[in-house]
């Protein structure tokens, strides 16, 4: 005995066939939907981070910045005192003079206003002076603590 098909089993399977190209579609629509959830998620959390990289290398710029400009206005704020003690006339033998004229007492004067300074300071490993055409007219070396002038 064959056993045919009954009228039932084939009408649940031609409905299953039906069924599954709607299945099909409403798994797409889902999937597709879901895939641009995740996508539009990693985006903004993308975006976010590059942000924030962007936010913190502006901030260390910054601080780095700052950090020259105060090693900065110390040099210049030592530069201005040397200039300003420098340029105190003092009165000898009815003539006025300045730290910075090539006279061979106010050399002296300036070599030891350089080495206190040095001494004092403690940062400087070399203090020039230089004429106004650039050439060196006394250098005071700072070495282990003992400013000398070479």
């Amino acid at each position: 005995m064959s056993s045919a098909p009954t009228n039932s089993s084939v009408e649940s399977t031609d409905s299953g066939l039906k069924v599954l190209p709607l299945f099909a579609i409403i798994f797409l629509i889902a999937a597709s939907l879901l895939f641009m959830a995740a996508l539009a998620h990693y985006w903004q959390v993308t975006l976010k981070e590059q942000t924030d990289f962007k936010n913190n290398e502006i901030s260390l710029v910054n601080r780095g910045k700052t950090a020259i400009e105060q090693q900065l206005a110390g040099v210049v704020s030592d530069i201005n005192y040397l200039a300003a003690y420098g340029e105190h006339y003092q009165i000898q033998d009815g003539k006025a003079y300045s730290l910075f004229d090539d006279d061979v007492a106010q050399n002296h004067a300036l070599t030891t206003l350089l080495k206190v300074f040095s001494q004092e300071k403690q940062v400087y490993d070399q203090i020039r002076f230089m004429d106004t055409l650039g050439a060196e007219k006394l250098r005071i070396n700072y070495d282990q603590g003992r400013p000398e002038q070479v």
